[in-house]
């Protein structure tokens, strides 16, 4: 599919706007990868409310009918920051008939879990580019569905998927799921791995060179990461550095905590480690960028 780079308008579709440190790095990636090639973007500027912490929104709500001023959430500001001076942003949409009347030479949906219907539920049409011109290119790249099983009652959205020009997405579960669908895709790498990230990365102050970087998302893994960390401990002998996101990780031995690392600061820590203990995608994917020995 040849386009001509001059003039031509791209409109990518990602969760570029998430407190999570994969999900705007993977979205700052894409789009410099573009750019370095030759062609600008701007990411759709539309944030579907079901995206949105429901239980913080009447949180705000209640604080703005009593009069009180919302609490920044430093983690959150953190990520608005980033965004703000990393990201090419289009115009904010605020409707479904706006988000429909948007003029794109090419939408690209990328990365990241945004085909996850327990994730997003009735906003799965949206992240298949179910919008815009009819003539609009749309192709995917490196998109996930999040996991095998999928809720029966969006499933219908991923015939959406035939009116794309191409198809990739990034593990293989994600490829079966897709071609049952009748459609030919293929299985690419995270834009996290398309660019280098030179320059990128800045210092956050430890108290020691040496140590184990800890990341995880997934509380439910606390009794297998606390017993896998000590095991990694006790063979290796360094002070643990605990990496928090927004689901800050249990553990319960001694450790040096990082509560709100810029996304510069976590790729360094990850780039400087001596070895680092995962559950998380984009952990093991930078533990492999930097060939950093990772359990």
């Amino acid at each position: 599919m040849a386009l001509d780079k001059k003039n031509l308008k791209i409109g990518i579709v990602t969760f570029f706007y998430a407190n999570n440190y994969g999900g705007v790095l993977q979205a700052y990636a894409l789009q410099k990868c573009l750019k370095d090639n030759g062609y600008e973007s701007e990411f759709v500027n539309y944030i579907p409310d079901e995206d949105l912490n429901f239980k913080q929104k009447i949180k705000e709500f209640l604080k703005f009918l009593l009069g009180k001023k919302a609490k920044l959430n430093p983690f959150n500001e953190i990520f608005k920051k980033f965004v703000t001076e990393n990201l090419g942003v289009g115009k904010k949409i605020y409707t479904k008939k706006e988000l429909t009347q948007t003029k794109y030479d090419l939408l690209i949906a990328s990365s990241d879990q945004i085909w996850n219907t327990k994730l997003n539920r009735e906003n799965t049409a949206y992240f298949l580019l179910d919008f815009g011109n009819i003539k609009i290119k749309k192709i995917s790249y490196a998109s996930c569905i999040g996991q095998p099983e999928q809720i029966e009652e969006f499933k219908h959205y991923f015939h959406e998927l035939e009116k794309f020009d191409s198809v990739s997405v990034r593990n293989d579960f994600s490829k079966e799921f897709v071609d049952a669908y009748g459609v030919n895709a293929f299985v690419a790498c995270d834009p996290t791995m398309l660019i280098d990230f030179v320059g990128f990365d800045k210092e956050y102050k430890l108290p020691f060179k040496e140590y184990i970087l800890v990341y995880s998302l997934n509380m439910s893994l606390e009794t297998l990461l606390n017993d896998s960390l000590k095991k990694v401990e006790e063979k290796l002998n360094l002070p643990i550095v605990v990496l928090n996101s927004k689901y800050k990780a249990k553990v319960n031995i001694e450790h040096f905590s990082v509560d709100n690392a810029t996304s510069e600061q976590w790729v360094w820590l990850f780039k400087n480690a001596s070895y680092v203990v995962t559950d998380s995608f984009h952990g093991v994917i930078f533990s492999l960028k930097y060939e950093r020995e990772f359990l």
